[in-house]
């Protein structure tokens, strides 16, 4: 007979920019429990809907969960997903949907978030995923996903102005969160600021690597293992 901790999914949310090959790796050794986030902005109609803030995207991604019935989730978030995902969780928090824990990497507590001017032009997201993730654009396959990408990352990274206006409420669930040791972006002090956002348990993790490099490694995905059963063991349990 399958335990309620046998039916928690694991649902990740992609950085700005990306559909998620990052999590390959991840999403093969947790399959079929773990998924990604669809970003409903990215897609159909809602490509040509402009001015939506980071609350109007968590909205709309708490949507999705609303729809399901009684499945417990832990979100998995990195860099601009990570704050999807805790604006997902405050959302879901009100409809008593919140996740039984939150795995964050690359971003830090976004009440210390330092924003400034986002990447608009081609040119200046071309710099910014040079600096990010160098080498990047030598891997996207031909010239239809590089405009894919620089598209998708300028939307993305424009719904971070709105950063400030997040209500930044306390969430009653574990959160572990970690980071590359030469991240370019973040550091361990910023993300160790996220402990003041949840009340219950808190653990950081620094890694080898840059800001996404780490995600595809062994020593992270047993790091999600070790995170999950933990959340699991929390006995913390949404609504």
């Amino acid at each position: 007979m399958e335990s309620a901790n046998d039916k928690v999914s694991l649902v990740i949310f992609p950085g700005a920019g990306s559909f998620g090959s990052e999590f390959r790796p991840l999403l093969k050794t947790f399959r079929p429990k773990a998924r990604l986030q669809r970003y409903s902005w990215r897609y159909g109609e809602g490509r040509s809907q402009k001015n939506k803030t980071l609350n109007d995207a968590a909205r709309l991604c708490a949507q999705q969960f609303q729809k399901s019935t009684h499945e417990q989730t832990i979100f998995i978030g990195h860099s601009f997903g990570a704050f999807i995902a805790y604006a997902t969780a405050l959302a879901l928090q009100e409809a008593n949907k919140a996740p039984i824990g939150l795995i964050l990497t690359g971003a830090s507590a976004p009440d210390h978030t330092k924003l400034g001017p986002q990447p608009v032009t081609e040119s200046e997201i071309e710099s910014y995923w040079n600096r990010v993730e160098p080498g990047l654009f030598d891997r996207v396959p031909d010239q239809s996903w590089k405009e894919l990408l620089i598209e998708t990352t300028r939307r993305d990274l424009a719904l971070l102005e709105s950063l400030r206006d997040l209500r930044f409420g306390r969430l009653p669930c574990p959160l572990y969160i970690g980071a590359g040791d030469t991240d370019p972006l973040v550091s361990g002090i910023e993300c160790k600021r996220w402990a003041r956002l949840v009340e219950g348990d808190f653990n950081y993790q620094s890694f080898r690597g840059g800001h996404s490099d780490f995600l595809i490694t062994d020593e992270f995905i047993e790091w999600v293992g070790t995170a999950t059963t933990k959340i699991k063991g929390a006995n913390y349990v949404s609504g």
